[in-house]
């Protein structure tokens, strides 16, 4: 396993090319054969971050997000579960962890969006001569569409 490890990293694949969830399982056969080893169910789950195409934003949430357990060299997230008994259940485990991740990381464009506009809005607020000019033209705009509708009916009587 170390092996492919390494063969990974040596390798640059192009996005869209390459694995992007890579498994690491353990099989260790305790003694007297119905027994079950705990190394056996532990489930180690790899994932390349850049097959993801996160924006940068949403990448610097990722790595607040996961901390430690990214590798920037490999450009990827390692999940760890241990949780259950059973090995399929640690791999819906990290599954459902990844899913939760992801969808967390999909908010931050929304929330950065929301924070820069909030904050071109209070800098607008601040600045009275702005506050004016813009209600003037608000006023002037509003004016229009009401001479403009009033036309539209004019025109419209003078067609029967």
């Amino acid at each position: 396993m170390n092996n492919l490890r390494n063969k990974k990293k040596d390798l640059d694949y192009p996005p869209g090319e390459g694995p992007i969830l890579l498994w690491q399982t353990r099989v260790v056969f305790a003694l007297g054969g119905d027994a079950r080893h705990p190394k056996t169910r532990k489930v180690k789950l790899s994932v390349t971050v850049k097959e993801f195409g996160l924006s940068k934003y949403q990448f610097r949430r990722l790595r607040e997000l996961v901390g430690k357990r990214y590798h920037p060299g490999r450009d990827e997230h390692t999940i760890t579960s241990e949780r259950y008994e059973h090995r399929e259940e640690n791999r819906k485990d990290c599954l459902r962890t990844l899913l939760s991740l992801i969808e967390e990381v999909g908010k931050t464009n929304k929330l950065v969006d929301d924070g820069q506009s909030s904050y071109v809005k209070e800098r607008l607020r601040a600045s009275p001569a702005f506050m004016e000019r813009l209600h003037a033209k608000s006023m002037r705009l509003c004016e229009y569409n009401q001479l403009r509708k009033q036309a539209l009916r004019l025109e419209d009587k003078a067609s029967y």
